[in-house]
């Protein structure tokens, strides 16, 4: 390997995420972190790339315990364009992430939305859209730390229950959730609902978890 002190910072930056890796492989977490830090802060060719050093680093912080940080590691690689596969690697680390109400991720703020469809949509279009063309959308809102949607499923033995959809979000703390709605992200989240939700009748608020068993 070629003296990193004479490459192009592109290639200064691919050095230092291949001494990050080969440092993470030998267990060295101190390390593998300050090389990761240098590639993410230097020219990189892609977003690809960034998210794949974002995952890299987000799983130095889950070996180190730091479950929060991890989580901002992989809130940056998704924000992030990616390949379907980086893709992958974030859902498989976020799968190693403490669930929530569990240890100190138990004290995250749970926002629950209660969604009707537009009367002029049908439900598939109503799922649809929320699957495909808003939920990418809020999946980008900053600090949002959980993301899920509940889709109502046909049930031959009960009456529909009128709503369509309920979607949690979780935050680290109220103020977070609030900067996040005032951002570019959370206004354009918060407008796209207009064109698939009943607004006049989808309601929203924050909750109290309470996990019994």
């Amino acid at each position: 390997m070629r003296d990193p002190a004479r490459l192009r910072d592109q290639d200064r930056a691919y050095y230092a995420f291949l001494a990050g890796v080969a440092a993470q492989g030998r267990g060295d977490l101190g390390g593998a972190r300050a090389h990761l830090t240098a590639a993410d802060t230097g020219r990189l060719r892609t977003d690809n790339m960034r998210s794949i050093v974002q995952c890299h680093l987000a799983e130095v912080a889950l070996a180190s315990g730091d479950s929060d940080g991890a989580r901002e590691h992989l809130d940056a690689a998704r924000r992030l364009s990616h390949a379907p596969a980086v893709a992958r690697v974030i859902g498989d680390l976020e799968g190693r992430l403490p669930a929530a109400g569990q240890g100190v991720e138990g004290t995250m703020l749970k926002f629950v939305v209660v969604l009707y469809r537009r009367p002029d949509l049908s439900p598939e279009q109503f799922h649809e859209n929320l699957r495909n063309e808003h939920g990418p959308l809020a999946e980008r809102l900053p600090g949002l730390r959980r993301y899920i949607q509940n889709h109502v499923a046909p049930d031959p033995d009960r009456p529909p229950p009128g709503w369509d959809a309920v979607v949690e979000l979780f935050w680290d703390d109220r103020a977070a959730m609030e900067a996040a709605w005032k951002t570019p992200e959370g206004r354009r989240a918060t407008d796209h609902l207009a064109e698939f939700v009943d607004l006049s009748r989808s309601r929203w608020s924050v909750v109290s978890e309470e996990v019994r068993r």
